[in-house]
């Protein structure tokens, strides 16, 4: 990949490595760490009772609640919500995928969120405590799930996939409406056709659902 960027660019007009393509093996991807639904309430139990800052309990919270990635969580700005509407609206420059993505908002969330606006009044959901105008790091997260026993167990992307399989493994919605709350967007798909709003009323019901099953394992 290097020497096909030097000769892109004109540093070079042959590449000498091209057949290390055939002599290196593919690197095997590994999983990351997630818990399943029967686990979360004692995981939950233990994270909770953690001493850690209200903003990083919060965070936890919300990863869970919306199944987005974590840094676009934690990058997030108040701007992007609107609480009266339900709603949460990324842009594209901060989607894996560069494609602008909506959320649903539930009650649960709107609660979250409403509580964490009190404790600060940065226009970040989560600034850094040591520079507001930066975001905190996921290794915040990371680093009270490890402190309450879940080293290698968990992650903050197992928050993810745990809602990926909860909300699959239920047979209650449509597989595209899944995916499309996972902002998973087929490589075919024209920019211009896309709708950040589709299977809206679906994912909604969805959002909601799994909220409740959150909401007991917090119970």
């Amino acid at each position: 990949m290097v020497m096909k960027y030097a000769i892109a660019h004109g540093y070079r007009y042959d590449n000498p490595a091209g057949d290390l393509v055939y002599a290196l093996k593919n690197k095997r991807v590994k999983n990351l760490a997630s818990l399943s639904a029967s686990e979360m309430p004692e995981f939950l139990r233990k994270v909770r009772a953690y001493p850690s800052d209200a903003q990083t309990h919060h965070a936890i919270i919300l990863i869970m609640l919306t199944g987005v990635r974590v840094s676009e969580l934690l990058q997030a700005r108040w701007e992007e919500f609107d609480l009266e509407g339900r709603k949460w609206d990324i842009p594209e420059e901060r989607m894996k995928n560069r494609l602008p993505h909506r959320v649903p908002l539930t009650d649960m969330m709107i609660a979250e969120l409403q509580a964490l606006r009190l404790t600060h009044n940065q226009e970040l959901l989560f600034p850094h405590r040591l520079n507001n105008k930066e975001p905190m790091r996921s290794e915040s997260i990371l680093a009270v799930i490890k402190r309450s026993g879940y080293a290698g167990r968990m992650t903050t992307h197992g928050f993810r996939s745990l809602f990926s399989t909860v909300v699959n493994e239920s047979n209650l919605f449509n597989s595209d409406a899944i995916e499309r709350q996972l902002a998973h967007v087929p490589q075919n798909r024209i920019r211009s056709a896309y709708n950040r709003a589709q299977y809206w009323d679906e994912r909604v019901r969805l959002m909601e659902w799994y909220g409740e099953k959150v909401q007991e394992w917090l119970n």
